[in-house]
Parts: structure tokens; sequence; C-alpha cells
């Protein structure tokens, strides 16, 4: 039993030490579970605003090798990446509102109608992307328009 805990140690500084080489954030927690079913090593990010909570699981799932999945639940939607990483289940986290999530949806063009939605970290970021340059643009139509009209 000490072995396996020992072997997750390991991976965990494995997976640790990929995300510090691809610059991804830092875990607030790092969980080891020895009970034999479910994720055995888990990564809860601590990030602020959803599409940042977004951005920093998607950036974990590059370093994974693996999508972003987006999971509900009755008081929030998991947003997740989960893997095996030497025959061990790792799983980076965070949560998000309903709300939040709806919206995320909305800009990967899906619904959680046919259960949990799944996206490459690739198009998370191209979803980002347009959402940005849409947003830079209206804010840019209306700091023009304020100065029209004063």
């Amino acid at each position: 039993m000490m072995e396996h805990l020992l072997e997750l140690n390991d991976i965990a500084g494995l997976v640790l030490r990929e995300g510090v080489k691809a610059n991804a954030p830092q875990p607030c927690r790092v969980s080891i579970y020895s009970y034999g079913h479910g994720p055995e090593l888990e990564l809860q990010l601590s990030s602020t605003g959803w599409r940042e909570k977004v951005r920093a699981v998607a950036l974990w799932a590059d370093v994974l090798g693996t999508c972003v999945t987006l999971t509900e639940h009755d008081i929030h939607v998991d947003v997740s990446a989960a893997t095996r990483v030497n025959g061990r289940a790792v799983r980076v986290w965070h949560h998000l509102t309903h709300r939040d999530a709806y919206e995320l949806a909305t800009l990967l063009d899906t619904d959680f109608g046919r259960g949990p939605i799944e996206a490459t970290p690739a198009v998370i970021a191209t979803a980002f992307e347009v959402f940005d340059d849409a947003e830079a643009m209206f804010a840019a139509l209306d700091a023009s328009t304020e100065q029209v009209v004063t």
C-alpha cells in the first residue's frame, strides 16, 4: 500500500514539473488518493473569473495531452482535464457557475443537452480569441461613440 502512495507522489512531482515547464498555473491543492477508484491524483486550481478558470484548466489539459471536460452538477459545473499518467488517473479541476458554463458553451457553439462537453485546449483558445477580439472591438466602438457624442 505504501508503495502505491510513493508512486503517486512521484507522479505528482512529474506532473508538477511538466506544469512548471509549460508555465501552467500553480495548483492551490494537490491531493493523492489511495482508495482505488476515481482519480488517484487531483490538482485543484484557484483562479477568479470564469474565463481565467477555463484558461487555467485548458493550459493543464495541454500539459497532460487531453481535452477539457465540462460536467454539469446540481450546484456547479465541473471544468476538468483528466488523463492517465504512468497508468494512474490524474485530474486537474475547477468549478464554474451554471451561468458561466452556459456562456462558455455558447462560445463553443454547443450545449449540455447531450451530457458533458469536451473541447480541446486549441478550440477553447480559438473561442476566447474570437470573444476577446469582439469585446475589444465593442469597447473601441463605445469609446469612439462617446467622443462623437460629446
